[in-house]
């Protein structure tokens, strides 16, 4: 009797060890994944990337964009202009692509593909300030909204000086932006990352799955020709395709959704159980002895 009681008492030590395990795992496995924020930027990440600028549902084209456009190529990638029907058939060769202010409504079929295009990897480049219908709409289908009030001019506030984007990036201004991102209304795991005086955000980013999203809600007075190259204007623009066009290891080699925490969770349990095997093969066999 007493043997079967150390026996059980061993069985159990085994399991609560395991069971504490399990979590450290988990958690370097995501730790080990979510790791985008903190790489140095690579601009041959660029190179051969497909970029399309969505001109389908009226969206301002480049026009007043050439010098960032220009420096995108120069960096490697391809750049196209998109004037047709969005599906998943016209999105599978992009790899990131740029909606900029006016335009209208999206149909939903397209925005049921364009969200499954960001979940299996593709970048998304929301620009403009105004905002027109197809930002707000496409905004709005990630739960991202804006606040269409003038927030103040002048130079913004960095909020996290570590993120790539802001790599030997230091000094940005707005000019006179006429919206910016609602935080209240907008989906929790929305990324802040430069803020005006008034704090009005004007620059943000959400990771989706194994895509993310770019906002720069004043690319106006940030990036077209007439201001990037005033302060470090050019280098955040050229940052931001590098970074849209970096892969995401926050889902290469980790979870993307709760569904790939069955990996660790039958890692840790097949351990749990092996273990429990082993002590009953040892209890069986100390009994026959006895």
């Amino acid at each position: 009797m007493k043997k079967n009681r150390k026996s059980l008492f061993l069985i159990v030590i085994v399991l609560t060890i395991s069971l504490n395990i399990l979590p450290f795992y988990i958690k370097g496995y995501y730790n080990n994944s979510f790791n985008i924020k903190t790489q140095s930027l690579d601009a041959s990440n660029l190179s051969g990337k497909s970029v399309g600028w969505v001109i389908t549902h009226g969206e301002d084209p480049d026009n007043d964009y050439s010098i960032t456009v220009n420096d995108l190529q120069n960096l490697g990638a391809n750049f196209s202009s998109i004037n047709s029907v969005i599906n998943n058939v016209l999105l599978s060769p992009y790899d990131i692509l740029v909606i900029e202010e006016g335009g209208t409504e999206w149909q939903i079929s397209e925005l049921l593909s364009l969200k499954s295009w960001v979940e299996n990897g593709g970048a998304l480049y929301i620009l403009g300030d105004l905002p027109g219908i197809s930002q707000s709409n496409v905004s709005q289908y990630f739960n991202v909204y804006y606040n269409h009030t003038d927030a103040l001019d002048g130079m913004l506030t960095i909020l996290n000086s570590t993120h790539p984007l802001f790599e030997n990036v230091t000094l940005v201004e707005s000019f006179y932006p006429s919206a910016s991102i609602d935080e209240s209304k907008s989906i929790d795991s929305l990324e802040t990352l430069a803020i005006t005086d008034d704090g009005a955000p004007i620059i943000a980013t959400l990771l989706v799955k194994k895509g993310h999203i770019l906002w720069n809600v004043d690319s106006d007075g940030i990036i077209n020709d007439f201001n990037i190259g005033i302060y470090d204007h050019r280098q955040l623009a050229n940052n931001s395709w590098i970074w849209l066009a970096t892969s995401n290891p926050y889902t290469g080699n980790g979870p993307s959704d709760t569904g790939d925490l069955l990996i660790p969770i039958i890692i840790g349990s097949s351990i749990a159980v092996v273990a429990i095997v082993i002590i009953i093969v040892v209890w069986k066999k100390r009994s026959k002895k006895v």
